[in-house]
């Protein structure tokens, strides 16, 4: 263990060396970059700005040996190349200890170790393969430290969609939640929400009753699930996925808590499809983010006279936003469309094609036949034909030409 490490620890009231070798790490080797991790994560909020800076120029063991005082302000500027003239900074960091020194107690971050331990949770750093990729987009706002249950080993960015909306949802969103959770699910996406009531707790339900994984980020500690009602859905969800959270344990969900917490369930996914929202809520909060991340943002429309359907329209009115409205539309928000249907490939077909698809059925006919049917000349019939069987359209046989339908290979997934 380095000195700096040394004299950090002995900053710290009533622990030494011996105290923190008792921790049962997981990796006994980066046992210190956890602690100081969760020791930063005890003394600030979660996406504080300076905090993050500091930890991203100095690494969070560096910066937590600033904030106890084992390194001064001035080899802080000699390492970051400030001179003396440049306060700026230096009254930055200041203001943001005094911030901070009302959490620094090492009995605190000792609590947040054990109820880790009780609760079965582990914490993830941004190199570990479990935290989910797309949360590093947030730069200076993204965690520095995660805690998570369950036994999903990868969230995928490419692979996962944001599904969110109102917790007092209408009949109409529940059932649009649940299709659009379970064709996600069936499509191998992993259904992202909120694990809150109404809408969140519908897709996290509909994508495991499909055979799929789900993530619920939580504003608060991971000891302390909110709500309450949901405690049976949150068991289910950590044997189909996982239940994450950038606040530590024993950390009380608050409002300003949900709507930070928002910019995580935006940043993990690919897109995110808000199925109802008011006209002031948390859910527009989460869609703001996506766009402001450059995500796909979607919106299921719903009646114009019903509260829930006021954000959505909101939204869609204030960022480039697609609208969903059934399978085909939310494969094609994904980037999955499905095999197209004879009534898709007649969209892209010319007048005369048409007139002489109508003619075609499943009994062979001569060219001379479907001429005379479609009131066309045996030429435009031939070149029709010759369209058509092109798009799998009509067979040739040895009777004539039959009605078939198109037969196009599925995209790998």
């Amino acid at each position: 263990m380095t000195d700096t490490a040394e004299a950090m620890l002995d900053k710290l009231p009533s622990v030494g060396l011996e105290d923190l070798r008792q921790i049962n790490w997981a990796d006994p080797g980066e046992q210190l970059e956890h602690f100081a991790r969760i020791a930063l994560s005890v003394f600030s909020e979660p996406s504080d700005s300076h905090m993050a800076f500091l930890i991203a120029t100095f690494g969070a063991v560096r910066t937590l040996s600033l904030l106890l005082g084992v390194d001064s302000i001035s080899a802080l500027q000699e390492e970051f190349s400030l001179t003396a003239d440049d306060e700026e900074f230096a009254t930055k960091h200041q203001r943001a200890v005094q911030r901070y020194q009302p959490r620094i107690s090492l009995r605190s971050v000792q609590n947040a170790i054990a109820i880790t331990q009780a609760n079965k949770a582990r914490t993830l750093l941004p190199s570990d393969l479990s935290f989910p990729f797309g949360l590093h987009d947030l730069d200076n706002h993204a965690p520095w430290l995660l805690w998570s249950k369950g036994n999903l080993s990868e969230v995928s960015c490419e692979s996962s969609v944001s599904i969110v909306g109102t917790r007092t949802a209408s009949e109409y969103g529940r059932n649009c939640t649940r299709l659009f959770s379970e064709i996600a699910a069936q499509e191998n996406f992993t259904v992202i929400s909120g694990g809150a009531l109404g809408c969140d707790a519908e897709a996290h339900t509909a994508a495991i009753e499909a055979g799929g994984n789900t993530v619920a980020f939580f504003a608060g500690g991971i000891d302390l699930l909110y709500p309450w009602q949901n405690q049976d859905l949150f068991q289910r969800i950590i044997s189909h996925g996982l239940l994450i959270s950038e606040s530590p344990p024993g950390v009380a969900p608050t409002k300003w808590r949900f709507l930070r917490r928002n910019r995580l369930i935006a940043a993990a996914s690919r897109a995110t499809l808000v199925v109802e929202a008011g006209w002031r809520s948390g859910t527009q909060n989460t869609a703001n983010a996506a766009a402001g991340l450059g995500r796909d943002v979607a919106i299921v429309p719903g009646p114009i006279d019903y509260f829930g359907s006021q954000g959505s329209f909101r939204i869609f009115s204030s960022m480039p936003t697609s609208l969903v409205y059934d399978r085909e539309s939310f494969l094609t928000f994904l980037g999955r469309d499905e095999l197209p249907t004879e009534a898709r490939v007649a969209d892209f077909l010319g007048s005369l094609d048409l007139r002489c698809l109508d003619a075609l059925t499943a009994t062979p006919k001569s060219t001379l036949a479907l001429a005379k049917e479609s009131g066309m000349s045996e030429f435009e019939t031939n070149m029709a034909l010759a369209s058509l069987e092109l798009v799998g359209l009509t067979k040739r046989t040895s009777g004539g030409w039959r009605r078939d339908k198109p037969k196009v290979a599925k995209p790998d997934h």
